[in-house]
């Protein structure tokens, strides 16, 4: 229930700032998002079958959704200018997390990227 007015709350904070794709599947891209972090997670917190190929995988699937939603932001406004360096942001930390090879090495990258994620999320969707 709380993850659907996140999300929800999302959707109207992303419609509100005048942003240009606040009609695409925002939604659906986070919840698939939610389970790339569960992957990515289990490998490199749980280390449960730390496979760096996989990770690598994930964490670009990531980086490409954050980044085609941050090209997408056409307003001006610093609501909208904010949401967009925040998805930058998150693009940038799960190519690093991708370049990394080692479960020890993956592992700052992937709290970056976790810390990412909350941030925008305490911040934008109440």
């Amino acid at each position: 229930m709380r993850l659907a007015v996140l999300f929800a709350g999302l959707g109207l904070t992303i419609a509100g700032a005048g942003l240009a794709w606040a009609n695409t599947p925002v939604k659906a891209t986070m919840r698939d998002w939610k389970v790339d972090l569960a992957g990515l997670e289990r490998m490199v917190v749980f280390n449960q079958g730390f496979d760096p190929v996989e990770m690598a995988a994930l964490a670009a699937r990531v980086s490409n959704d954050a980044g085609k939603l941050s090209a997408r932001i056409a307003g001006g406004n610093a609501k909208a200018q904010d949401i967009k360096s925040r998805f930058q942001t998150l693009a940038a930390d799960a190519d690093a997390l991708a370049a990394a090879t080692k479960r020890d090495a993956a592992r700052p990258k992937y709290e970056q990227l976790r810390s990412a994620c909350v941030s925008c999320h305490d911040a934008y969707a109440q």
